[in-house]
């Protein structure tokens, strides 16, 4: 199996869990830029990637390098933050401030300025632009602006449901069934961990009981997701790895954090296969020797 890759290019090396992701030098950037801004955004970040790399072990149809590829989207579906108020990413619980929650539900639409003219991948522009999008309005941009109306409660979306129409077809277009599948494992991935943490110093951790009542209920805006990852939150073996995983001190997120602090972000430059400038997908466990 090959990966098609340019010519010269060179990749910014992580070792994520068992896994060797690789970035382009933007992508590494806008990673260090999370880490930088907010910490508990960085946090939430690898833990979602940490969940989903778990998860897609179980999709055999999936290739090696494809997997790396959305585990590297998950890492960077929260870029749009970067353009999020520092005093409402801190700010606790939004629920009540109709603004301060506009401004925290648009980071998705706004990670496309975040990215726009860098190197960055389709998997990262999809994560990004689609993690809060309900399941059922995937490939449906005219009425994607809907996902958050399912309560009856204003929808903080519609002023620029035109604006998330545009983007949505001019930066990512239709989405493959795959793609499909993949992005709704991202929110789901995204949504457990922000209820399940307890690392936030303005909420606690809910239980798994009040989580499954939440993701189970069709009036709630959180209700965006697929029956087949619902399915998870009835498996104990996952449960109990969410449970590790969103510990505030776990091995997953000091590896990282550790590779960052130390700036052991290696580059690679893939080697060149054949004429077409391919690599080999086994590079990816050669790379950790």
């Amino acid at each position: 199996m090959f990966m098609p890759i340019r010519e010269k290019e060179r990749k910014i090396k992580i070792f994520f869990d068992e896994r060797i992701v690789l970035l382009s030098k933007d992508e590494s950037e806008l990673l260090k830029r999370i880490h930088d801004y907010d910490e508990i955004t960085f946090r939430h970040s690898v833990n979602v990637a940490t969940i989903v790399c778990r998860e897609l072990n179980k999709y055999q149809y999936i290739s090696e390098h494809e997997k790396s590829e959305w585990v590297k989207a998950a890492l960077l579906h929260d870029i749009g933050k970067l353009s999020t108020r520092e005093d409402i990413l801190k700010g606790g619980d939004l629920a009540n401030d109709a603004i301060k929650h506009k401004e925290m539900m648009m980071h998705s639409l706004r990670s496309a300025e975040i990215y726009s003219g860098k190197n960055v991948s389709r998997h990262v522009k999809i994560a990004a632009l689609t993690h809060h999008i309900h399941y059922d309005y995937l490939n449906d941009w005219e009425n994607a602006w809907m996902s958050k109306n399912k309560s009856g409660k204003p929808n903080p979306w519609e002023p620029e449901k035109y604006q998330i129409e545009k983007t949505l077809n001019k930066e990512i277009g239709t989405l493959s069934d795959k793609e499909i599948r993949i992005t709704a494992l991202i929110s789901f991935a995204d949504q457990v961990e922000a209820m399940r943490a307890g690392y936030r110093n303005y909420k606690d951790a809910f239980d798994w009981g009040k989580i499954k009542r939440i993701l189970d209920d069709e009036n709630s805006h959180h209700n965006t997701l697929c029956i087949t990852d619902k399915k998870s939150l009835y498996d104990q073996d996952f449960k109990n790895f969410v449970d590790v995983v969103t510990e505030k001190e776990n091995t997953f997120y000091k590896n990282v954090i550790d590779q960052i602090n130390n700036g052991s972000l290696s580059e690679f430059t893939p080697k060149k296969c054949n004429s077409k400038s391919e690599i080999e997908i086994d590079d990816y466990e050669e790379l950790a020797l």
